[in-house]
């Protein structure tokens, strides 16, 4: 690896504008859902972001929607969803064709392979047809172009392998073949900046929309593209005889090129760093990316397999998590029409990997929770007259501060204990619970029942931050500081912070109360910190 790293970002700032205006005009923007008069890009966050939860994992999704072609016009034509083998029909901008692709399977379609090489073996005795059907329903909508963040590592696994091999036979003359890897590494600059003005549920539209444009220039680079998103943060694998680093650099170019000028059309060239806001350099918002070779020693070390208990997906009876709903009805197809064992049938859907949960606090992917909160809004209006609905969204706060004062495995000791206390809490209310895991910082519940009122969560989960507090001062961590905040007694340690808002019933325009929801628990937290 390379002693310095090249590092390219875009910049977008202009030092005269100054960060009252850009309030002023986001104030509106939180109202309305435009950014700044720009009703395409507001449009097109919220299609963006829609399409994600409805169908991505881990929040990772990154599909195309009627208003893309609109907004992002600007260098070319929109590619194929080539899922790291297709061809982009616009790829060297004039020809029409763009480099020929090598197949470098996804983990998701090694492990397709698995399940229907078990589906179809002597105890099992499906068809490929009805292997590939028992898949489906294994998987449900979560796929998508960005694989699952715990693949990666299998992945460049892969990948060094591959470069491993293609070096063996150079040096034993039987091939000359020039098979290439490369491990790209995108970032979003100052998100903390987005989150301060603008609310999680706005930065995140804004990251969507900017993974969807950087996504878009990667499936142009040839070769076989891997995606993952961990959060705010994009990694790509790319590997193929015709990748260069240069095509991959023209690409993430251009992509910047198109962040700047629709950043700037929507104001968020003004807004502040909350670290550096006298750093006029760190203005703005755009991305930052990092582009490496990947050699035959980068593989990551064999990690020794653990039994893990199987996910529970929170507590549901009258009413379930999506998560929930696809394990039982993946289960009852595979036992009741294709004849499986139940043991069987378990195993098969461990392979497919579309029942794990979050490692670190066992809450369902962020993936399930949209659908889940709009399957609530819609099983309200049918429910009896007794059960209620509440969303809330929670918050670690300062764990930039514990993770760097701490280091990583005691920051996460400390999250998993306090997303097992906040769930205790809301456990114990009469009512259903789904939890989910959605951000570095972030869960939230969907609580669904008798006892689901915003009073009764509020009661349980400010007795929980006081349990929580107990908890931080005697592991002595209520003196951290705040990076964001140094100097501010009041912003040190560590804890939640929480947000409410009722479910509504609704049948028609579900998608705008889920937003509506949405959005009300997460002014409560940002107003909180």
């Amino acid at each position: 690896m390379r002693a310095r790293e090249q590092q390219t970002e875009a910049v977008v700032g202009r030092p005269g504008l100054r960060r009252t205006s850009v309030t002023g005009r986001f104030s509106h923007v939180l109202a309305t859902q435009q950014l700044a008069g720009n009703t395409a890009l507001a449009r097109v966050i919220e299609d963006q972001r829609n399409a994600q939860d409805l169908v991505g994992k881990e929040g990772s999704s990154v599909l195309r929607s009627p208003m893309h072609d609109e907004l992002w016009s600007i260098g070319g034509s929109w590619t194929q969803r080539a899922g790291g083998g297709g061809r982009s029909p616009h790829a060297d901008g004039g020809s029409g064709f763009g480099p020929t692709v090598q197949r470098f399977p996804k983990q998701s379609q090694v492990r397709e392979n698995e399940f229907r090489k078990l589906a179809t073996d002597g105890k099992n005795s499906l068809s490929s047809a009805q292997a590939r059907e028992l898949y489906a329903v294994a998987v449900g909508n979560l796929e998508s172009d960005f694989e699952k963040p715990t693949d990666y590592e299998a992945t460049m696994r892969r990948a060094a392998g591959v470069v491993q091999s293609q070096e063996a036979m150079r040096v034993r003359g039987k091939s000359e073949r020039m098979t290439s890897a490369f491990s790209v590494s995108v970032s979003v600059r100052n998100l903390g900046g987005l989150n301060s003005l603008m609310g999680h549920n706005g930065a995140d539209g804004v990251l969507d929309t900017f993974t969807l444009c950087v996504s878009s220039a990667m499936d142009k680079v040839g070769g076989s593209v891997s995606k993952f998103r961990f959060g705010p943060n994009l990694k790509f694998i790319v590997v193929g005889d015709d990748v260069r680093r240069s095509s991959i650099e023209a690409q993430l170019m251009a992509a910047q090129a198109q962040i700047q000028k629709r950043a700037t059309a929507g104001g968020l060239d003004a807004i502040a760093h909350p670290k550096y806001q006298l750093d006029l350099s760190e203005k703005g918002s755009g991305i930052r990316y990092d582009i490496r070779p990947i050699k035959s020693a980068d593989a990551p070390a064999e990690e020794e397999k653990k039994k893990r208990a199987a996910p529970s997906h929170g507590r549901g009876t009258a009413f379930k998590s999506s998560a929930q709903e696809r394990k039982e009805n993946f289960l009852s197809t595979a036992v009741n029409e294709y004849g499986i064992s139940t043991s069987s049938a378990e195993e098969l859907l461990t392979i497919s990997a579309a029942d794990e949960v979050d490692g670190l606090t066992g809450f369902d992917k962020a993936g399930d929770r949209r659908i889940t909160l709009s399957n609530a809004v819609r099983h309200l209006t049918g429910a009896d007259t007794d059960a209620r609905g509440v969303y809330v969204e929670v918050d670690l706060r300062n764990l930039g501060g514990l993770t760097k004062e701490r280091g990583r495995h005691q920051a996460d000791e400390v999250y998993a204990a306090m997303s097992t206390m906040a769930e205790k809490a809301v456990l114990g209310l009469k009512a259903d619970v789904s939890r989910f895991r959605h951000g570095g910082d972030e869960f939230s519940f969907i609580v669904v029942g008798k006892d689901a009122t915003p009073t009764a969560v509020s009661e349980v989960l400010t007795a929980a931050q006081k349990s929580i507090a107990q908890y931080v001062a005697q592991r002595g961590l209520s003196e951290i500081e705040h990076p964001k905040h140094p100097g501010d007694p009041s912003k040190r340690g560590t804890g939640i912070i929480f947000g409410i808002a009722p479910i509504t019933p609704a049948r028609e325009n579900v998608e705008n109360v889920v937003n509506s929801i949405l959005s009300t628990a997460d002014k409560q937290v940002e107003a909180k910190k």
